[in-house]
């Protein structure tokens, strides 16, 4: 099934060029060549592996080693990538994954590669991986009636090492000083890496190889098992750099990044097409029938392009919603090049469009977090929210899935009028499924008509939730919110703590998922000015007044002591949280209190009160 393509990178004159064969006239040459590569391998003469797409599964290229000598434990090693695949880093992955096959796998312990020194792109890919060169032998090969030197690389495998794939790292610039970020996803543990430290990762991570001793300086990344090395580390020599390891998120960091401009997260939905019909939903059109019409999406080249601003903004962790995010046809493409740039990706998703293959390749793509819209314990009440007959069990097949892979999951539930008599086993089966279980009692607003749905709790049905102890909106927990008057009115209710941004389907940049205020968009080029350092100015509310950045400065600026009725009531003690954007949406003024945040700080006030009456 790969002989066509087989044939059309053996066959081009371009990529023999420096294959040491001249290029294939007829398919039946390229089908011996195949038939030669298996009887090798069968032989243990040689390994040989397709490098393919891990969605579609077509071949890109190829990648082996040969000449295997098992007296002296060497082989030969080959890479060779069709024409429009080069120049994309599928080389640099396949050789790591491929090489660690081999060290793993074989006795061999030396792979060397004979390459043509006017192969200026081979010699830096084979240096990027780790390759040493080792020397140049004059007039070796004689080729197209000339002979040509042939410089000689190798790699050992006291020198090779492997970078598991399920961290996400970016370096950043605080204070003058190179700093890295590592997300470690298993054990959700970051290290934080300082001067010396962040720039040999960085040249580690990137592909590029240095010598054992400065290797050593990690040794801690080593032992936390993120860098797998095969040689015993020299002596540590003396560092100016530093790690340091953070159970939870280092917030002190996030506040200096935060300061220095960047963004450190984003909220994207790449579409608003939905394969369900959630009862609730909040999208536009989500209720006209003409939800699945919209028209002037981002295409995959202004994704990819979108990703790469958002890279030059420093963004760490990406959030990619919807819509449903499977609708969108080049979702995991997009996936893949997000992963590459060694951003933190988590998906939400409902779920419906997975089969056996989908899930293998997101898993692939290590996201730390696949979260489930999940409305019930069962599939009779989950699929009467979404709509969708059978949606419940292909939930329970993905968690199962994942969990197998080892692949973080999130059991997410909305309290609604019509899934309320069950919230409490709907929850509990979430622990059991999943790696953590939510439960929302918060109603967001319509995108279309500003209001909340008819299916949010009532008074009495909030107030029963906040008297037990099994719910997250409980009166005794302790739970401080945005707006609570215990807090400094200096702070901000939203950007101080998040340092997020929300990007709709069409590339534009908003203040939040819920604030439809455009600051920048990927068509108007103008997303990079928003990599900025907050300036200190007071807080404007007539939007109307402001233009682009002018908005983020003022976002920034918003301050608690300027919300207008927040902190003035009894309940307010109990509020869990605010939403300016939320109070735009139902009241027009983001400076009032949202209806959908105040009824449960209202109904955990009263659970308060009858307690105390009743004590």
């Amino acid at each position: 099934m790969d002989l066509l393509q087989f044939h059309k990178l053996h066959s081009d004159p371009s990529s023999m060029q420096f294959y040491g064969m001249n290029e294939f006239k007829t398919t039946e040459e390229s089908y011996t060549l195949m038939t030669s590569y298996i009887n090798s391998e069968l032989n243990k003469k040689s390994i040989h592996r397709v490098i393919a797409d891990a969605f579609t599964n077509e071949y890109l290229g190829e990648i082996g080693v040969f000449n295997i000598n098992a007296i002296h434990n060497r082989a030969n090693a080959y890479c060779i990538l069709l024409p429009e695949c080069r120049k994309k880093g599928y080389s640099v992955k396949a050789s790591s994954l491929f090489y660690k096959e081999v060290f793993e796998s074989t006795e061999i312990n030396r792979i060397q590669a004979l390459v043509d020194c006017d192969n200026i792109n081979a010699i830096k890919s084979l240096k990027g991986l780790g390759f040493i060169h080792e020397g140049r032998l004059k007039e070796y090969e004689l080729d197209r009636g000339r002979y040509i030197d042939i410089d000689i690389f190798a790699l050992l495998k006291s020198r090779f090492y492997y970078i598991v794939p399920w961290i996400s790292w970016k370096e950043y610039i605080v204070d003058g000083l190179s700093k890295t970020l590592i997300y470690e996803q298993r054990s959700h543990k970051y290290y934080l890496l300082s001067g010396e430290t962040s720039l040999i990762w960085k040249t580690l991570a990137s592909g590029g190889f240095t010598v054992n001793q400065d290797i050593s300086s990690l040794s801690i990344l080593i032992d936390e098992g993120i860098i797998i090395f095969y040689a015993p580390l020299g002596e540590s020599k003396n560092s100016s750099g530093t790690i340091e390891i953070f159970d939870k998120s280092p917030d002190t960091f996030y506040e200096k990044i935060k300061n220095e401009g960047y963004v450190y997260d984003i909220h994207w939905d790449i579409t608003n097409r939905c394969n369900e019909k959630c009862v609730h939903c909040y999208n536009m059109n989500a209720h006209s029938g003409h939800r699945n019409e919209h028209e002037n999406e981002l295409s995959f080249e202004e994704a990819v392009k979108l990703v790469d601003e958002l890279s030059y903004l420093g963004v760490f962790r990406l959030a990619m919603s919807g819509g449903e995010v499977l609708m969108k046809d080049y979702f995991i493409k997009l996936c893949q090049y997000i992963r590459s740039k060694n951003i933190q990706l988590i998906i939400y998703t409902n779920g419906l469009a997975f089969n056996e293959k989908l899930l293998q390749v997101v898993a692939s793509l290590f996201p730390s977090t696949v979260c489930f819209s999940v409305y019930g314990n069962n599939s009779n009440v989950h699929d009467s929210v979404t709509g969708v007959k059978g949606a419940y069990n292909k939930i329970l097949y993905a968690l199962s899935y994942f969990k197998e892979k080892h692949i973080e999951t999130s059991h997410k539930n909305t309290a609604l009028s019509i899934n309320y008599h069950c919230w409490k086993e709907t929850l509990a089966k979430g622990y059991d499924l999943s790696d953590s279980s939510m439960l929302n009692c918060t109603i967001y607003p319509s995108m279309d008509d500003r209001k909340l749905s008819k299916y949010s709790l009532d008074e009495t049905q909030l107030l029963q939730m906040a008297m037990s102890s099994d719910s997250p909106i409980y009166y005794k927990s302790r739970k401080i919110g945005a707006c609570n008057i215990n807090k400094d009115p200096s702070e901000t209710p939203c950007y101080n703590k998040t340092n997020t941004l929300y990007i709709n389907p069409f590339g534009e940049v908003g203040l939040c998922i819920a604030f439809p205020c455009v600051i920048a968009s990927l068509r108007n080029n103008d997303i990079r000015c928003l990599k900025r350092k907050k300036k200190d100015m007071p807080f404007i509310e007539d939007f109307t007044r402001l233009n682009g950045v002018e908005l983020l400065d003022n976002w920034r600026s918003l301050k608690i002591a300027d919300l207008k009725e927040c902190g003035k009531y009894d309940y307010c003690k109990f509020c869990i949280d605010v939403c300016p954007g939320d109070a735009f949406l139902l009241n027009n003024d983001l400076l009032s209190a949202p209806q959908n945040h105040c009824s449960i700080a209202i109904a955990r006030h009263h659970a308060f009160m009858l307690n105390l009456y009743h004590t």
